[in-house]
């Protein structure tokens, strides 16, 4: 016997019927009942029965930072089986994230991918101050400072203030976006094919207010 739908899911016919900008419509709206604190009441157990049986279909991936405080399914009133997450210190693409990016676009159906940078990333601090770390985390600094322009890269610790710090947290955000066009081809048809949407986005934890923008930065 096949379970009624809970409230709110995504249902196969949902994610086949919506545009990618319907789904960017809808993290919005999301974000918008975020910052309100009107988040819509979910049956968790519910949606995980109706998910097993029926099977997901998220309509986009986030790529976000890893920080606690930037969580992508409570900042876009989103739950189970409605979108695909990846977090990772500072938002960053490897060939993991990649894959997994195209497992969900090109596998599952979703339509949107966004890679969310947030205001006070500690990642992206170290990286401007050029903190002296060891291990793995000194190539990770390292590789997102060399995608700053020249100048960004000169800067000095003790000028790396928060507004500066904003900056270079949606540079990082742009170039993520470049870098997942160039290394993955299914990616990239797909976007010039319009069948994915990528965008970036800032997420300002002082307002949980969620900003997108396109691939030059422009606002959408």
């Amino acid at each position: 016997m096949t379970m009624k739908t809970p409230k709110y899911a995504t249902t196969a016919e949902v994610q086949a019927k919506c545009t990618p900008h319907d789904v960017l419509a809808e993290l919005k709206a999301g974000n918008a009942r975020f910052q309100a604190g009107q988040l819509q009441p979910r049956d968790v157990n519910a949606l995980i029965k109706y998910t097993v049986e029926q099977g997901q279909h998220p309509v986009a991936i986030v790529l976000s930072c890893m920080d606690s405080r930037s969580v992508p399914e409570i900042v876009f009133d989103q739950s189970i089986g409605d979108i695909f997450t990846a977090r990772v210190a500072g938002n960053v693409v490897d060939e993991t994230i990649l894959a997994s990016m195209e497992f969900a676009a090109d596998q599952m159906g979703a339509k949107l991918i966004a890679v969310m940078g947030h205001s006070h990333c500690g990642t992206i601090t170290a990286a401007c101050k050029t903190q002296e770390v060891s291990g793995y985390l000194r190539t990770l600094l390292s590789n997102i400072r060399a995608s700053f322009p020249e100048a960004v890269q000169q800067v000095k610790a003790d000028q790396c203030e928060q507004t500066l710090i904003n900056q270079m947290v949606k540079q990082n955000v742009l170039s993520t976006l470049q870098q997942t066009l160039q290394q993955s081809v299914i990616l990239e048809s797909a976007v010039k094919a319009q069948q994915i949407l990528l965008v970036g986005a800032m997420h300002w934890l002082e307002t949980g207010k969620v900003e997108f923008f396109d691939l030059d930065g422009n606002p959408i």
